[in-house]
């Protein structure tokens, strides 16, 4: 393990060197007597970290180490009290949300897709206090907006298929976000028959990202049909259509938007029947 001695004998000159405790009491026939690290040297290996970064020379513009990254993922995910599964109740994954993001519940913000067979989710949701939105369609574009750090979506809860899901994965990798998910069988016929194949081993295991994305590379690609907290829709002026679309890489945790301004009276399409292309 590395060690580091520390000199308490030496005393330290603190004048002009911008010190909180001594700037407190500036001017006034103070002397503090409590004892804090700033009345200390700094430790060797600090002070050489520190050089070895002035030393390069260049500064600003950088992406977060990803030693700084794994550890703070490794903390949050060491602490019970800002961890969960699917199998935890929907009150305490907004307690543990709001905690690990510094909100009260209240201010946590929860999308859910409209559908009858998400009426359980609502209610607990909404008995919660949390902010609720209900969308229409676009489950996509919704579980990877809490992975966007300006979307103003928080969580996302539900049911949906299973390319969504993989497709959902590709997204959050490239954020550095992160999903839960498990097989759900629409009714107890299709449980009973996907206990009939291998799969059924599978059945209760709760799936990751990295689980149904298992390239480093991965690529994410969409473009907005209507709004969402991804991105905006289609807009139609006069004879111009304007596309915002997102395009994202895992690997380098690059986002590009793209808007595109399509003009209708140049603009073809290609149809299946004759296989040519046709003016709008």
């Amino acid at each position: 393990p590395l060690r580091m001695t520390y000199d308490f004998d030496t005393p330290i000159q603190r004048a002009g060197t911008d010190s909180q405790k001594w700037q407190k009491y500036a001017g006034r026939d103070i002397l503090p007597m409590w004892v804090a690290d700033m009345d200390f040297k700094c430790a060797p290996a600090i002070l050489a970290a520190l050089h070895e970064r002035v030393d390069h020379g260049l500064f600003g513009y950088a992406r977060p180490v990803k030693s700084t990254v794994d550890a703070v993922v490794a903390a949050m995910e060491r602490d019970p009290s800002v961890r969960f599964t699917l199998d935890t109740p929907v009150a305490q994954i907004l307690e543990r949300v709001a905690k690990a993001l510094g909100k009260n519940v209240h201010q946590v913000y929860v999308v859910l897709l409209d559908r009858p067979r998400h009426a359980k989710l609502i209610a607990e949701v909404r008995a919660a206090g949390a902010a609720l939105r209900l969308i229409s369609d676009g489950d996509v574009t919704a579980a990877v907006s809490p992975s966007l750090h300006d979307s103003g979506v928080d969580l996302y809860l539900g049911t949906g298929g299973s390319p969504e899901g993989v497709l959902t994965a590709a997204g959050v990798m490239a954020l550095g976000g992160e999903q839960q998910l498990r097989m759900w069988p629409r009714d107890d016929a299709e449980r009973a028959e996907i206990k009939k194949t291998p799969a059924a081993a599978d059945l209760g295991r709760i799936y990751y990202a990295k689980d149904l994305v298992t390239s480093p590379s991965a690529i994410f690609c969409a473009t907005g049909i209507s709004d969402s907290p991804l991105l905006p829709g289609v807009r139609l002026i006069g004879r111009k259509v304007i596309t915002h679309s997102i395009l994202m890489r895992s690997q380098s945790r690059t986002v590009r938007y793209i808007k595109t301004v399509h003009d209708l009276d140049f603009k073809t399409i290609r149809r299946s029947p004759d296989r040519r292309d046709h003016y709008v």
